[in-house]
């Protein structure tokens, strides 16, 4: 995944500051090499898993992702994707993203060209990145890289310039609820042993702010997990989206709406 020729920083459109707008038809390309990069990720892992039937109904699924100049997931102004790997649209700072290009450029110089990993293998006091799964990019030992690459994965939501306009994935949610509470749980496969971060998206008073974590088992399936509890609200806001990152790729897909907030 590749932004368009650098000319001027962009301010007010929302697509990636450093970029120009591309011509129609190969916006439209880009677009759909984006989507097809996306799909193959969030299908990867071959058959679903039986899960445990469900606490409550599956709530609704969100609204159809939103026309944006470059797709879904189009970053705020101020944000470019970080493109490490082919299909990478995490929302980074462009100093981020520099950072990201500098550390992949030394990354060959830092193999031991054998050893335990094959040709990947890093020399002593390097380790691989990890931004995804297939970043094998060595960099310092000391941890700093794969720290900042997994917390942009996490929060990297943050800077879409429209959450709740991204592609329905593999992992859902469901509510339910008692005479005093409401409840939201979520399920569905993943990255194998990643974590699975939600977030709810546009609530009142407060933006876009976490709803729990849940975490795939070692055959990528994320069991039933209860995400948040809420007192009713009868004067709360209902049909709220929620969204879920892997945090293993940063991929931010749509997971449903929920209406924990309120009296549901």
């Amino acid at each position: 995944m590749t932004t368009p020729t650098t000319t001027t920083p962009a301010t007010t459109t929302g697509r990636p500051v450093g970029t120009r707008r591309p011509r129609a038809a190969l916006g439209a390309v880009r677009r759909l090499g984006v989507t097809a990069a996306l799909g193959a990720a969030l299908l990867a892992g071959g058959a679903g898993t039986a899960l445990a039937a469900p606490p409550a109904a599956p709530a609704p699924a969100g609204p159809a992702p939103a026309a944006l100049p470059y797709g879904p997931y189009t970053c705020k102004s101020g944000f470019v994707w970080r493109e490490i790997g082919p299909s990478d649209p995490v929302c980074v700072s462009v100093a981020s993203r520099t950072t990201a290009r500098a550390e992949t450029a030394a990354g060959p110089a830092n193999r031991a060209g054998s050893g335990p990993y094959g040709p990947d293998t890093c020399k002593p006091g390097f380790v691989w990145r990890e931004a995804q799964p297939s970043d094998h990019v060595c960099v310092s030992f000391s941890g700093a890289a794969r720290d900042r690459v997994k917390n942009e994965n996490r929060n990297g939501v943050l800077n879409l310039a429209d959450p709740a306009g991204v592609p329905a994935g593999r992992v859902s949610i469901t509510n339910s609820r008692d005479q005093l509470s409401c409840y939201m749980y979520g399920s569905g496969r993943a990255t194998p042993g990643a974590e699975q971060w939600f977030w709810s998206v546009g609530v009142p008073g407060y933006g876009t702010i976490r709803a729990g974590v849940a975490r795939a088992d070692g055959a990528g399936v994320v069991p039933w997990t209860k995400l948040r509890d809420v007192y009713r609200n009868g004067n709360g806001p209902l049909g709220i989206p929620v969204v879920v990152v892997d945090t293993a790729t940063g991929v931010v897909t749509r997971a449903g709406t929920t209406n924990s907030y309120g009296n549901c």
